[in-house]
């Protein structure tokens, strides 16, 4: 078998039929293995597949298991020579699969392999990037993004900061790279059963790094590679979306467990300096935020709990955060 397809789905009922179609329509003669794991939706996606989609393979999770976890109960169901770990936010095009296949049989160091990724709008969509650190997380604490023009952060931040900034430069040149988004994840199944599945204590996010940092641990190389094309679709509107306390935690703690797995601690006992100090100026901000740029009082107020809930995490370090209500 050629190539193991898993997606892991949760109330995306529409964007996942456009991503199962895009599949169907561009496979050409790959022989696919396409496993769904459905983690507990309530919006009629696991009847859909059931329906329309009868070759793919269903797993419906009488709970929501996590995107690690599910994942990787795809995972030891695949039978692939590659395995792609694939959002249902995602559209691919004709050859995209193709491509990647034959990228990786003749590139045999590659482990993982990450492609040029557009938004629903048709802008690239940031993908290639560094591990977590300390300078990166306290860019993402002081919104350096949604304060600063991508412009002026790929002139001033890329030169002063390395490979820091490397998200937003050169996103047309094939490298190797520290780690690549996990809405789309590449992967050679002779490094899968090397390194092993998913870390679960991640639950969702940061998981992607973790694997990858394993993967280059082992001995096998990340590649960022835009020769192959596929559409995120969530990227067009990811800057709009209001902000989430649940998903600022459990981004934020995993950060510091990534920390606790693959660093000295005296890095994971900055990182944690830096949230614990760090919320005195994202309190000041999130009340300069109705003002400055526009958001409303109850988003300011969130992100307030937000930073004095993360500071308290810091304090105590939590082992992992599954879900915070």
């Amino acid at each position: 078998m050629d190539l193991s397809i898993i997606i892991v789905n949760y109330n995306t009922k529409k964007d996942l039929g456009t991503c199962l179609d895009s599949i169907d329509k561009t496979k050409g003669g790959l022989d696919l293995q396409i496993i769904v794991v459905d983690n507990r939706s309530m919006d009629a996606s696991v009847a859909m597949i059931e329906q329309k989609y009868r070759h793919v393979e269903l797993i419906a999770n009488e709970e929501n298991l996590g995107f690690a976890a599910a994942n990787n109960q795809g995972i030891r169901r695949a039978k692939g020579r590659y395995i792609l770990l694939l959002n249902p936010d995602t559209i691919v095009y004709e050859n995209t699969l193709q491509q990647c296949i034959s990228y990786m049989e003749t590139h045999p160091g590659a482990g993982c392999l990450g492609i040029k990724t557009l938004t629903a709008k048709g802008t690239v969509f940031p993908n290639g990037n560094t591990f977590p650190s300390e300078i990166k997380t306290l860019a993402r604490l002081l919104m350096l993004r949604e304060i600063l023009p991508n412009r002026w952060i790929r002139k001033n931040l890329a030169p002063i900061m390395g490979r820091i900034a490397s998200t937003y430069a050169e996103r047309d040149i094939e490298r190797e790279v520290d780690m690549v988004g996990g809405f789309y994840l590449f992967l050679r199944a002779e490094a899968v059963r090397q390194v092993g599945v998913l870390d679960e204590a991640y639950w969702a996010d940061i998981e992607d790094s973790d694997y990858c940092f394993r993967l280059k641990k082992a001995g096998w190389k990340v590649v960022y590679w835009p020769g192959a094309t596929m559409t995120h679709i969530i990227g067009s509107s990811i800057e709009r979306r209001a902000f989430s306390m649940n998903t600022f935690l459990r981004v934020n703690i995993n950060t510091m467990l990534f920390f606790r797995r693959h660093y000295p601690s005296w890095r994971l006992t900055l990182l944690r300096c830096i949230y614990i100090f760090a919320a005195v100026p994202q309190i000041l901000m999130a009340l300069c935020l109705p003002v400055c740029m526009g958001k409303n009082k109850a988003q300011s107020g969130e992100r307030i709990r937000a930073a004095l809930r993360l500071a308290k995490s810091a304090l105590i370090l939590p082992r992992h955060i599954r879900y915070i209500s």
